[in-house]
Parts: C-alpha cells; sequence; structure tokens
C-alpha cells in the first residue's frame, strides 16, 4: 500500500494526496490500514484518515509512551523504509493499541502506513 502511495505521489502529489484523503479509495484504505503523509520540513499533517488530524503538526502526536509524531517524523529523514513501534488509537476509537509503521521519504513528504499488533 504504501508503494503504491509513493508512485502515485511521484507521479502528481496533490491527486495523490486528494486520492489518499479519500476514505472510499481502496488503494489507499482498507480495514484499518490506511496511508498518512505530512511536510517532512514543518511535519504539517497533509494525509490522514481522520480529518481532524490534517493541518497538525505530527511531531505533536502524543500518545501513550510518548511523543510518537516526532519519531514518525525524524525516520522519514531518508527515502528508505523504516519502521516504527508506537501506540496509536484505532480509527473510530480513542483508546491507544500497539502499531508499527513503515515509512520513508517522498520528494518534501514523509508517508507511512502502519497496522496495529
Amino acid at each position: 500500500m504504501l508503494e503504491r502511495a509513493v508512485t502515485a505521489l511521484k507521479a502528481n502529489q496533490a491527486d495523490a494526496l486528494s486520492e489518499i484523503n479519500n476514505k472510499s479509495n481502496k488503494q489507499f484504505h482498507e480495514n484499518d490500514l490506511y496511508v498518512f503523509c505530512f511536510n517532512a520540513t514543518n511535519g504539517n499533517t497533509l494525509a490522514h484518515p481522520n480529518p481532524a488530524l490534517i493541518s497538525t503538526d505530527i511531531r505533536a502526536f502524543k500518545f501513550k509512551g510518548g511523543s510518537i509524531g516526532q519519531r514518525v517524523f525524524d525516520a522519514a529523514k531518508d527515502a528508505g523504509f523504516t519502521t516504527v513501534d508506537y501506540e496509536f488509537p484505532k480509527p473510530g476509537t480513542t483508546e491507544p493499541v500497539a502499531k508499527e509503521s513503515f515509512v520513508t521519504r517522498v520528494g518534501d513528504l514523509g508517508c507511512g502506513v502502519g497496522y496495529y499488533k
């Protein structure tokens, strides 16, 4: 799923971000898997299934276990894939659970896809 997002973002970033934010697009949303993207310079979240998180600084995301957002932001420094373990609520819930995300850099964006353990 992350590789599909990378390909789409490289082809047309604006269109890809719009499609990533479209929850009915099964290329980027399936069950509890989803793509998220943020500006790799200032942390501004540009794509996430929770609309309340759009335009927030990913580095400020904090849940049990500390600041997960800063760790995800730091993982997007390179174009290679990195994993980050943390706790985050499943969509539609508020209680954080164990999650691992694969994170990469795509031009000026950091993007990832996580799965709940």
